[in-house]
């Protein structure tokens, strides 16, 4: 007689003491495939970031005789040295795919954060100014193809990230900018 078997995949139950619990979210199999696009998304933003650093410091003063603050070289530098630091973890450090994935959401955080420092850090925001769609809107958008994660935490990072403007905003208050 011939025994058939099925091809099921791995339970996401956990067991915790005497119930078992549903595990929320993607399968650490499907997260140790696409934890990689967390190395990607670092990958992606070092790049923009760089690029971003070289249009201030170089190519706007040359051309534009514009004087970039200080401030804003010292926020693409950290989000630089971010961006490389989460790279490296990704592809080198042995921890769990679930914690990288995690993090990605955390970087993902952390880049909008920079972004909104830099449209609100040095220059009070204006009415008109606000006004504008901000470019964690791209960011948003970028991060949401590139970093794996469920729709439910995808949707709540990039709420949180939508925030950041008027956060930076509230920051600039409580520094004693004029902000509208």
């Amino acid at each position: 007689m011939i025994t058939h078997k099925t091809i099921a995949p791995r339970s996401t139950r956990i067991r915790t003491g005497l119930d078992t619990v549903q595990s929320p979210g993607l399968s650490d199999t499907m997260l140790s495939e696409h934890v990689q696009r967390v190395a990607i998304a670092a990958g992606v933003a070092a790049g923009l970031w760089t690029y971003g650093l070289i249009m201030d410091a170089l190519i706007r003063p040359a051309t534009l005789a514009a004087v970039i603050p200080r401030s804003n070289l010292f926020i693409e530098l950290a989000l630089i040295a971010v961006a490389g630091l989460m790279f490296l973890y990704v592809r080198y450090v042995p921890q769990s795919p679930r914690l990288k994935t995690d993090l990605g959401l955390l970087f993902f955080l952390l880049n909008a954060f920079g972004v909104a420092l830099l449209n609100n850090w040095v220059r009070p925001p204006s009415g008109a100014y606000l006004s504008q769609l901000s470019w964690n809107a791209v960011v948003i958008l970028v991060a949401s193809m590139i970093i794996p994660a469920t729709p439910r935490r995808m949707v709540i990072a990039s709420l949180i990230a939508a925030s950041m403007d008027p956060v930076t905003v509230w920051i600039a208050h409580l520094r004693g900018l004029a902000v509208p």
